[in-house]
């Protein structure tokens, strides 16, 4: 999710240069400094960090990177999770981003980063590194690295992982840098992309520096500061306060609410209340000293003037109050605790709770508390859903699930506490009292402010769903409103489904196989039983899809099945689940989730593709009934323009499809099919593709979507349907592969290319002709009638032809799988095989 755009999408973007430092920085941003360092940096040039991108592992917090992202500008910022300090800076589109180094300029659109022109400005260095898995070379100098792709034609320039320097290929051109890192160069470690990525680390602190600074709880006692040896206690006065941390960032008074709303008192500072209109508090004598760079505010009581509470603060990304503090690194111990903390010096670490705590650990060392309370946040204010309260003796914790971290601890003392700091998505709150017993209760919000109530009161409590987020990000952050919460993300975009999607993308991607595309709708599916003078019944499209799924040996040859909602659900005529079938036969089953093309309103009668409203939903759903990856076919029409509205609307609905199917663990097959309709010569198609692809793979990377965990399925660059130009198999090939090289990345695992109205033969010679030569991706099939032809007019409808029929289907299957291989030779082919499929206007 990012901050609301200043400018509109017609206005170019503010073009900068920034300075870069080998092993020191990037512009403004310096390793090793503090996230909320950045922000501020962010804050003062609002006009040139206009669109800015938190992502964030909200289930594990401390195992990923946090990560700002300038997609305008082309850069990353990552933090190192615990410490929260700047460890790597990725420039990850250098046509989006000048830099200066020295004097001279690099990067950008007008000065290109190629290799010669690296090392003209870098100097000399030692051969960098072949990475021939991924197809890039990285180059490395102290503190910075330059990565490049290398097209596997040229792969033998680089022998041995190193390559002569500077390295050109045989036909004098030299390539252009894909990623620059700028990195720590304290230390030996070269980081590059990949798995090099995460060499990098946070440089040392300066020594005394107090960031970070290890703060000892005693419980019931006092706050120990490690480093600067102060000792804060409860009953202690301002005055000590002042003398021992110096003058407070800020001072506010605790609010309560009037007796008519409030059951119980309510700890909540002005400072982290949801605004609101209506009057509904007032102010009581207590007030609170908040140190914001220390993680700390501390509670006075108003009549004695006597510390009463600490707040300590994680500062984890998904908390409602996420950098209005620094992280306060706390180690809790009990002095007291009738045993329950175990006290074996030799293990520390069961009888101590720091920040990196988990509830699991929590639980181990308290036991179990019984019956949770529920606490939320009100939906004006608070995106991530509600929380739950366990209480112990002197103790409380708010969590999320099992694997949450600490967010905020609260010491309190003499009093029970019932309500404090409302957070966010992820993690707990601990609150810990002196002397006290804390017993779960409901919690009740009202316009933001949270009180303890009944449970006919919980009710009426509004409780957001964590798809939905707040309209005015500046509610999310008190001191800097730049950053909100979005799906966890690029540093592994979904990273809770990052593995499964790419170990489907892998499966379905594998040699020798391709995808059976059946999707087709009801509608069309009787279009096709018509052909063979059968009826458009449940009965009949259930004998049809039976022959098709049952036929022996299939998953030899296809590794995907693309299925129509009505089949993901249906059973074979035998009564064995469909999606069952597949998966026995190794083939993984996927479902059409678009809900077709509607006319597209200001276009040149154009097409946009709808079902975005719901997907998410649905998505979860047919994850559940055994769905492992998607499709979304859109469309773009040659003769029609294509319109520009049209181009960025297909590629717009692809892409917000792809992040929501990743979201929900499901592969996106990714489909813009240019339609073979029209007079138009095979350069019409090439110029046309190279433009849509383009722009699809632009907005993918906008939404974030893991292109690991993709299946891209093209149109193959051919001539129109009724062009008088006929193209040859290697004239396809030799086009679609450029334009392959050109515009699609090589982490996409497969290119599974649509037949689009070819004779079933002629989709086989085309796609063995691609094959003759290894390729960064995994060249296959997504076939629907050039596998189905034969095979549905074999069959007939009669039941006597149903081993004809699934002989001629596996044969089709067969070829194909050749051809992907290779090795296809097109000898025997039958004469129905040949026939062209292309039918006018076609739709599914």
């Amino acid at each position: 999710m990012q901050r609301n755009r200043r400018r509109c999408e017609s206005t170019a973007m503010v073009s900068i240069i920034l300075d870069l430092r080998p092993g020191g920085g990037l512009g403004p941003f310096t390793l090793g400094m503090p996230i909320c360092e950045a922000f501020a940096q962010i804050e003062q040039q609002p006009n040139i960090y206009d669109v800015v991108h938190v992502k964030y592992y909200d289930e594990e917090p401390l195992k990923l990177d946090i990560v700002i992202s300038f997609p305008d500008h082309g850069f990353h910022l990552r933090f190192d999770p615990w410490s929260q300090r700047l460890r790597l800076i990725e420039i990850f589109d250098i046509k989006r981003l000048q830099m200066r180094y020295a004097t001279s300029l690099i990067g950008g659109t007008s000065t290109l980063a190629t290799f010669v022109a690296v090392y003209a400005l870098f100097g000399p260095t030692y051969p960098g590194i072949y990475d021939k898995d991924r197809g890039v070379y990285t180059l490395f100098y102290p503190g910075l690295s330059f990565a490049f792709p290398i097209p596997s034609q040229y792969a033998q320039c680089c022998h041995d992982r190193e390559a002569e320097l500077p390295l050109e290929f045989p036909d004098g051109t030299t390539p252009v840098t894909c990623r620059v890192s700028v990195y720590d160069s304290s230390t030996d470690r070269k980081v590059g992309v990949g798995s090099s990525m995460m060499k990098a680390c946070v440089p040392p602190l300066a020594a005394g520096s107090l960031y970070m600074e290890e703060v000892v709880v005693k419980l019931g006692e006092e706050l120990w500061f490690t480093v600067g040896g102060q000792h804060i206690s409860f009953g202690a006065s301002p005055q000590d306060v002042w003398t021992e941390l110096g003058c407070p960032c800020g001072i506010h008074q605790k609010q309560v609410l009037p007796s008519v709303w409030c059951l119980f008192p309510v700890d909540q500072m002005v400072i982290h209340s949801a605004s609101d209109p209506k009057p509904r508090t007032t102010l009581c004598g207590d007030y609170f000293y908040n140190y914001f760079t220390r993680g700390l505010d501390i509670l006075f009581d108003g009549q004695t003037h006597k510390i009463k509470k600490f707040v300590l603060h994680t500062n984890y990304p998904g908390h409602s109050d996420f950098n209005s503090y620094m992280k306060c690194n706390f180690v809790i111990y009990s002095s007291d605790y009738d045993g329950s903390f175990h006290q074996d010096v030799n293990n520390t670490s069961k009888c101590v709770i720091t920040p990196s705590t988990k509830w699991e650990q929590v639980k181990e060392i308290l036991g179990d508390s019984g019956r949770a309370a529920i606490q939320t946040q009100g939906s004006t204010s608070n995106p991530f859903g509600s929380t739950f309260v366990y209480g112990y003796p002197n103790i409380a914790f708010e969590f999320i699930n099992s694997q949450s971290k600490l967010v905020v601890v609260f010491l309190q003392e003499n009093m029970l506490l019932y309500s404090g700091m409302v957070i966010g998505c992820v993690g707990l709150l601990l609150y810990i009292n002196f002397n006290a017993r804390i017993y779960p209760q409901h919690v009740y919000q009202y316009h933001g402010v949270v009180v303890m109530a009944s449970a006919s009161l919980l009710k009426s409590s509004p409780v957001l769903d964590k798809s939905e987020f707040v309209k005015d990000p500046k509610t999310l952050l008190r001191l800097h409103s730049v950053s909100v919460r979005c799906h966890p993300s690029a540093l592994s975009v979904r990273a809770s489904y990052a593995d499964v999607l790419v170990k489907t993308a892998k499966t379905v991607a594998s040699p020798g196989r391709g995808i059976l595309a059946m999707d087709e709708s009801n509608a069309t599916c009787g279009k096709r039983l018509a052909s063979i003078g059968l009826e458009n019944t449940e009965a009949n499209r259930q004998a049809y899809r039976t022959l098709l799924v049952t036929a022996p040996g299939l998953g030899q040859y296809i590794s995907g099945a693309i299925l129509f909602e009505e089949t993901l659900y249906q059973s074979t005529v035998d009564g064995k689940k469909i999606v069952d079938i597949l998966v026995e036969q190794n083939i993984v089953p996927g479902i059409k989730v678009d809900k077709g093309l509607v006319p597209l309103a200001g276009s040149n009668n154009e097409s946009w593709c709808q079902g975005l409203d719901g997907l998410a939903s649905r998505s979860a759903t047919y994850y559940q009934q055994g769905a492992r990856f998607a499709k979304w076919r859109t469309v773009v029409s040659i003769p029609n323009g294509p319109s520009a509205l049209a181009v960025k609307e297909a590629a717009w609905g692809l892409a917000r499809y792809a992040a929501i199917s990743q979201d929900n663990g499901l592969v996106p097959i990714v489909e813009p099919e240019i339609l073979l309709d029209g007079e138009h010569s095979i350069d019409r198609t090439f110029e046309v593709a190279q433009q849509v692809w383009a722009e699809v793979f632009f907005y993918l990377a906008e939404n974030n979507v893991l292109f690991e965990g993709i299946l891209l399925k093209p149109s193959m660059v051919t001539p129109g349907a009724e062009s008088k130009d006929k193209a040859t198999p290697e004239k396809v090939a030799d086009l679609t592969l450029t334009l392959l090289n050109r515009r699609i990345p090589p982490s996409v695992p497969g290119i599974m290319f649509l037949s689009g109205g070819q004779s079933e033969v002629e989709a086989t010679l085309n796609l063995n002709a691609m094959n003759q030569a290894p390729n960064p991706w995994h060249v296959s099939f997504s076939y629907a009638r050039a596998l189905q032809n034969t095979c549905l007019k074999t069959w007939g409808g009669r039941p006597e032809n149903v081993k004809a029929a699934q002989d001629a289907l596996l044969l089709r299957a067969k070829s194909n799988s050749l051809a992907q291989l290779g090795k296809y030779t097109g000898e025997g082919e039958s004469e129905e095989a040949k026939k062209e499929l292309f039918v006018k206007g076609y739709s599914y």
